[in-house]
């Protein structure tokens, strides 16, 4: 396992990218692609960014590209006619059950719940799929956080998160980018609903195989080289 601290989602991605094409192990997937692999990689971001200001210059998607990736997450509606999105599981799972207003409902009833989870798998679906879903898991927790001695605890939404499969290099970014919005919304909405003020806390991401493909080495190391 490899956990890496980070202080915002640009400075997440360019140590991930770091740790899993220097220390990652050499493997070939079933689909017959090279990849370099760490599993079990745990990114601990402190400051989540939500927009696009601070990109990675060797990251691949930005601008509209990675505001589609950020809408894909945020609506139920699946408009790219995609075999599934992460926004349809959380949303409007398996086309009826909307995750992130039952997660709102229990948080805003019970600032302590350890029950604001939303689970994006559907098992009769994944189990015969070739493309299930990598993002699985999406937890938030309300924890008061202490930031200065004389001053009163933060109310912070900590967001979990698990990943089965990680691609690095390629999504990591934009899904920590996408999530943070999920999470800034559901600050939002829980703070209307119960009349704190919940703010953002750090995302923790956990990827049991973060790796990156052939294809990116070449960006994976001038990240490297870099850092």
């Amino acid at each position: 396992m490899v956990l890496i601290r980070a202080k915002d989602t640009e400075d997440a991605w360019l140590k991930a990218v770091s740790a899993v094409y220097s220390k990652g192990d050499v493997l070939t997937t079933e689909d017959g692609d090279e990849t370099r692999e760490i599993l079990g990689l745990v990114v601990k971001i402190a400051h989540p960014s939500r927009g696009d200001k601070e990109v990675p210059k060797q990251y691949p998607f930005k601008g509209r590209a990675l505001k589609d990736y950020i809408d894909q997450l945020m609506t139920p509606d699946n408009r790219w006619n995609f075999e599934y999105t992460y926004g349809e599981r959380i949303w409007k799972w398996d086309g009826k059950i909307d995750q992130i207003e039952l997660a709102i409902d229990r948080i805003s009833e019970n600032m302590h719940t350890r029950r604001a989870t939303c689970d994006l798998a559907i098992p009769p679906k994944d189990t015969v799929s070739n493309d299930p879903p990598c993002l699985r898991i999406i937890d938030f927790k309300i924890r008061e956080i202490k930031t200065a001695p004389m001053l009163p605890p933060v109310k912070k939404l900590v967001m979990t998160v698990l990943f089965r499969s990680h691609d690095i290099f390629g999504a990591s970014y934009a899904n920590w980018i996408a999530l943070a919005n999920l999470q800034k919304y559901v600050c939002d909405e829980v703070s209307k609903k119960n009349g704190n003020n919940i703010v953002p806390g750090e995302i923790h991401s956990y990827s049991v195989s973060g790796h990156i493909y052939e294809r990116d080495f070449e960006g994976a190391k001038s990240v490297l080289k870099e850092s």
